[in-house]
């Protein structure tokens, strides 16, 4: 090995500790620095989906509540059963609002977990009737909705109304 002079073996140290530093920097540091910000981001996440997770289990006894409140309305029958109660249901507050009705069921439309159950009414009554049996209609413990109403005069016959309605109730089929 030849000898070198003492600022050539100056040299040669500061080049070797330079390269050196280089290699623990570029293999070891980067690499290492990479991995923390990956570990980082996704404690990040993990610690956004823990708060929420902690929220929601807060709000569990109010969700409960909430479902508990609307439970009553929610019918899990198939659409069938649910359609042949509307109708009787119907044909009930008819007789109690002393109204004749027609009845036209439509047929059962899925939206996603929601049924809707159609129907059409139609009827020829005075206001009082009509009334009687729209709020007899909204009383129901049903999760119903009027998609069309429409009350128009019936020529010829003063005081007469007529009406027709189609009538959706939502159904949560299991």
């Amino acid at each position: 090995m030849p000898s070198f002079r003492p600022r050539e073996r100056r040299l040669l140290l500061v080049t070797l500790i330079v390269i050196g530093c280089w290699l623990i920097v570029s293999w070891l540091v980067v690499p290492l620095s990479h991995r923390a910000q990956d570990l980082e981001q996704r404690v990040d996440s993990q610690t956004m989906a823990l708060e929420a997770l902690n929220r929601l289990l807060a709000r569990q006894t109010s969700i409960e509540q909430h479902y508990q409140a609307v439970a009553g309305y929610l019918s899990t029958d198939k659409p069938e059963a649910a359609e042949e109660r509307l109708l009787t249901d119907l044909q009930i507050f008819a007789q109690q609002a002393g109204v004749q009705i027609n009845l036209k069921p439509r047929p059962a439309k899925r939206e996603g977990q929601v049924t809707r159950v159609g129907v059409e009414v139609d009827l020829h009554t005075n206001q009082d009737k009509l009334f009687a049996f729209l709020d007899a209609l909204l009383r129901m413990p049903k999760l119903v909705q009027i998609e069309h109403l429409q009350i128009s005069g019936a020529p010829g016959q003063p005081g007469i109304l007529h009406t027709q309605l189609l009538i959706e109730q939502l159904t949560i089929p299991q």
